[in-house]
Formats: C-alpha cells, structure tokens, sequence
C-alpha cells in the first residue's frame, strides 16, 4: 500500500450547462462580481425533505442511519460530508460520496442530485477513475483536483427498479449509456493535448475560469473542434451540443472534451445535469473502509472522531497496511463503539499488550507528566509488547484505563493502608482500571519513587490486569483459568504466580528501558561508587549488577508471598543484598 495522506476530505467542483449547436456562435465569459456559486458542506438531515426521503427509502446503505457491525457488499454512502453547491440561476447539485469495500483506491465514486429551482430532481453516478501511473501525484498533492488525471463516467440512475441502489450494475457500472471524459494528458484520448492555436479566456472575479486557455478558439481561427461535426472555432468550455458532451473543470485550467458512448439495450439518454457539480471524494475514509472492510457503524465512527481516523490511517500506512496493522486497528475501532466511555491511545496500544485508554492522564500536571514519560518509554520495550505470549501462548487483547488518584488504598478502601497503585476488572467486561497514586509520582513524599521504580509498578499492575481476565474468561485458556483459579484466586496469590512465573519478563523489559527512565550520570554513580556483597560470612564482593537489580526491583511488592520468604529469610544474606539494590537503586536514581 502506498503512502496515504491524512485528509478526510477533498473537493473540487465542475460546471455542466447548455450552450446552442450554432459553431459560429461565441461564449459570453462570465463578468459577475460576485462568485457565481454557493458551496458549503452539510449532513444528511440537512438535505431537502424529498431528496432525504429518497435517501432513506432506496435500498442504500449509509454512514449515518446504520447500526448494522457485518461487513457489506453494497455501497456505503458517507452521509457526514455532502458537498453542496447552488449557483446564481439557484440550480443545486449534491455530491455524496460512496463505495464499495473492493472500489480501488484510485477510483471514486458519487451520488449526485441536481435540483431546479422548480424542483425537478435527476439522479447521476459520476465515477472518477485516477490514471493508475498518476495517481501517485495526486495523493502527493493531498487530492487536489488540480492534479488529478484520468477518466470521468456519468450516467443517470433514473433506470433503478423497485427503488433500490444495492448493485454495482445500478450505481455506474452498467451497460447503460455514459459520457467518458478522458484525461487531459493522453494524447491518444484529446485530440487537442499537442497544443491548439485558440486563445484563453479569461477568469471571472474571484478566480472561477468560465474558459479554458489554449483550447477556446474565437470564431474560424481553427483550434480544437471537439464533437464528431468537426464544430471548428466554437467554445465548447461551459456547454453540451448534439454531436458531444463538454464541460471544464471550474477554478481549474482544463479543457473541454470529448465523450464516447455504449449501449445495450433500452437506456436512458444521458444528459449531464446543469450547474455547478462538487466533486466529493473522502480518500481517506474510502481508503480505511475498503482495506479493513469495515461495516457502516464501524464507518460512522471514524466519521465521528475524524482525529481518530487520521491516526488510524497514518499507523496503518507506516506498518504497510500489513495484517497485523488491519488487524489491531479493526480490533481498536470494534472496543471502541462498544465501549463509548473508553478514548484509547491508538499508538501506546499498539505497542501495549492491551487497549490502552489514559485520556484522563495529561502533560499539564508534574505527575501526569512523568507518567506519560514513564509509559512513553515501557512501550518502546519489545517484550512489553509481548508481556504475555511467552507464558499463556496467547495475545488477546483487553481494555485498561489508566487513572491518577490523590491516595490510593488497598482494595480501594481508604480505611485500610495507603498503597503504589490497585487494579480492578469492571463487572460484566474485559474492562479493567488501574488506579497509579500520585504519591510515587511526585518528588518529596514518603511513598515518592524513582523512573524505573515507577516503571515496575506499572509492569506489576499490567500483570495484575492480565490475570484478572484470564481467570475469569475461561474462553481464552480454559485450562489455565482452572490453574489460576484454583492455586492463585485472589490478589495476593497472583502475587505468587508471578514470584514463580513473570520476574525473567519484567527483568527484561526493565533492562530494555533503563537508558529512558535513568540517567548516564547516575548510572555510573552506581556501577564506580557501590559495591555489593553477595555472602557476609565469608565477605564476597562484586561490582553493581543491572540485571540483579532489575530482579530485585520486579521482587519488591512480592516480599509477603511465601516463596519469598523460603528464599529471602529475614536478615539472611540474601535478604541483606536484596535490601541493598532497593536502598542503592532508589538513593541515586531518585530524581
């Protein structure tokens, strides 16, 4: 997949009128003061009444009405971003752009509504189809139509049967009859690309050219004929005759062209609407839809949180739409409308071993601030990002909702002790909430920690997190959760599972972080200032360890479980040396 660019919306507009056959007969430019047209964006309830009815009743399915989470074939309609243009004869035209979850993503395709001022309404497809070697220029020029080249079909679907809009044949690729308008740049498709002697017209105030230069001859100075009656010197910029179909590109410098037509059996005529027509093409929503082949209320969310759908696309776009990429932001879109409540930071969580939502935690306060720093750099760990595979063999993703108390208590009950940080799984939910105090993350408390000490803590509450859903969603490992259950049901004995099972796994995460939550200075501190004893009696010595230290830290928090007191008898060597990386580590690494 080539580079996307983060741009939900882009438009330009074309103008469709009527000119008379007479070849001699010269084209009025435009001299208006005033912008010969309205434009503005609207939303499917702000559509006339009969169009909306006609909207809701076709079949179709849309961004907006639809709760439906499968996946469909048909087209989907973005109801959110209608391009809306009314000109100065007040004729309006509606583009809605849709798709299908296979339309490449070099073509576009709209809906397109042209009202009268009497009322009268057809319908259209117009199809946009990109050159295939151009299209890499038009995403670098973020859409601009400007820099598109290809081919326009426009055909009417005023020959839908039964009101319905459900089929590929019945939104514009059909065997009725349309206008193609070749590209600009193929010599093979405009006759006029090598260059014609007619001379330019010029732009109407406020910049809307009304003729195109170098392909509107005056009359008999010879030029690009356009239509099959060799029309030679007529300006065919802003009309149709009986031999062809033209019209230009409004605000743009493009020629007119000619079209071609099929048929098979009894079609309409097609007749271009009239006025202004807003080219309407959402390449970044028509993207996502069709690479992750997302359902209609998986795309009426990302309508709605377009920050969302920009991060969405610029993270698939850097892993290279690969599986796991689709995989994981399809994944975070379904948690995300069923659980409305939950804002997941899309990056953290996809180097996080769960969903991870910390909207609550911001850089304006010192604690929020070195928390997101402290989390900024756990998932930069490789192995935190496969915290669990090693051991479960299974990397299914849950919800956490990181949150900063003032104090935080055991069993979030303030009349028992003041503790580092308590994880809790919501009632009915693969949710869980990890409660940090902001105590260990300020300077000058008696519970204030060092970086990595608070880096640990955030590690052990992860692994809390992860336990309490594998014991309690036997689906995920029916046998573990038996295991679980029975040896380690509550809190504190999680405490054990992880004495016995996990200490290798945060000793490498720690050891994969300690250049981001630690200084160099500080670090040398340690390894030319400090020497250890492994054994008192007799006296052995050694230099600082980092990955001994790593393993004391992960033990900190464990030292009330049983295997820890087999193996750290109170005021034992071990015990002592244990003691020691605690006291050294916090003393010079305290910031």
């Amino acid at each position: 997949m080539k580079k996307l660019f983060k741009y939900a919306l882009a438009f330009v507009f074309l103008a469709l009128t009527g000119c008379e056959k007479d070849s001699n007969e010269q084209h009025e430019t435009k001299t208006e003061s005033a912008v010969p047209f309205e434009k503005k964006l609207i939303n499917a309830n702000e559509l006339p009444a009969d169009i909306q009815q006609y909207i809701n009743t076709d079949g179709t399915k849309n961004s907006s009405k639809s709760t439906n989470a499968e996946t469909l074939n048909e087209p989907i309609f973005m109801m959110h971003d209608i391009v809306s243009m009314t000109d100065d004869k007040n004729i309006t035209n509606y583009s809605i752009s849709f798709f299908y979850p296979d339309t490449p993503e070099n073509v576009y395709y709209n809906l397109v509504i042209n009202v009268l001022p009497t009322g009268e309404s057809k319908k259209y497809i117009f199809k946009y189809i990109c050159n295939p070697e151009d299209f890499e220029n038009f995403k670098a020029h973020r859409f601009d139509f400007k820099y598109f080249d290809g081919t326009t079909e426009i055909s009417q679907v005023n020959y839908i049967t039964s009101g319905k809009f459900t089929s590929k044949s019945s939104a514009g690729d059909d065997p009725c009859n349309k206008i193609f308008v070749p590209s600009p740049s193929d010599p093979k498709s405009n006759p006029a690309a090598g260059g014609g002697s007619g001379n330019g017209g010029n732009p109407a105030p406020g910049g809307f050219n009304t003729s195109v230069p170098g392909y509107n001859s005056p009359p008999s100075s010879g030029g690009y004929t356009g239509g099959g009656d060799g029309s030679s010197g007529h300006d065919h910029s802003n009309c149709y005759g009986s031999n062809g179909q033209y019209w230009y590109y409004a605000g743009d410098v493009r020629p007119p062209h000619p079209h071609t037509s099929k048929s098979a059996g009894p079609c309409p005529e097609v007749t271009p609407p009239t006025g202004y027509v807003p080219v309407n093409t959402m390449p970044l929503i028509k993207i996502l839809g069709t690479q992750l082949k997302l359902s209609i209320a998986q795309i009426a969310f990302l309508r709605n949180r377009p920050d969302t759908m920009n991060i969405i696309g610029s993270y698939l776009n850097s892993n290279n739409f690969s599986e796991e990429a689709k995989s994981f932001c399809k994944e975070i879109i379904d948690q995300s409308i069923l659980n409305p409540s939950l804002h997941f930071d899309i990056l953290a969580s996809a180097n996080s071993p769960m969903n991870i939502d910390k909207s609550s935690i911001t850089n304006d306060t010192p604690e929020g601030k070195k928390f997101n720093t402290i989390y900024n750099a756990l998932i930069t760990s490789p192995e935190f990002k496969k915290l669990f595979i090693d051991i479960f063999q299974n990397n299914s993703r849950f919800n956490v909702k990181f949150e900063i108390e003032e104090h935080v208590y055991e069993d979030n009950n303030p009349s028992k002790k003041e503790v580092n940080a308590t994880t809790s799984q919501l009632s009915g939910a693969n949710n869980i909430v990890i409660k940090i105090n902001k105590q260990i993350l300020i300077s000058g408390t008696d519970k204030s920690q060092t970086n990595i000490e608070n880096a640990k803590t955030i590690l052990h509450e992860c692994i809390h997190a992860y336990l309490f859903i594998k014991a309690s969603n036997p689906a995920i490992n029916a046998d573990f959760a038996k295991i679980l259950n029975t040896m380690y049901p509550t809190i504190n004995e999680q405490h054990d599972f992880m004495y016995d099972k996990m200490i290798p796994t945060m000793q490498k995460v720690l050891s994969e972080i300690r250049d981001l939550v630690t200084t160099a200075t500080k670090r040398a501190i340690l390894e030319t200032q400090y020497t250890m004893h492994p054994t008192n009696n007799p006296l052995t010595s050694t230099s600082w360890i980092w990955n001994e230290y790593y393993k004391y830290i992960s033990l900190k928090g464990l030292d009330e479980v049983y295997c820890f007191k087999v193996d750290f008898p109170k005021e034992s060597d071990q015990w002592k040396l244990f003691a020691k990386y605690i006291e050294y580590g916090h003393k010079e690494l305290i910031q």
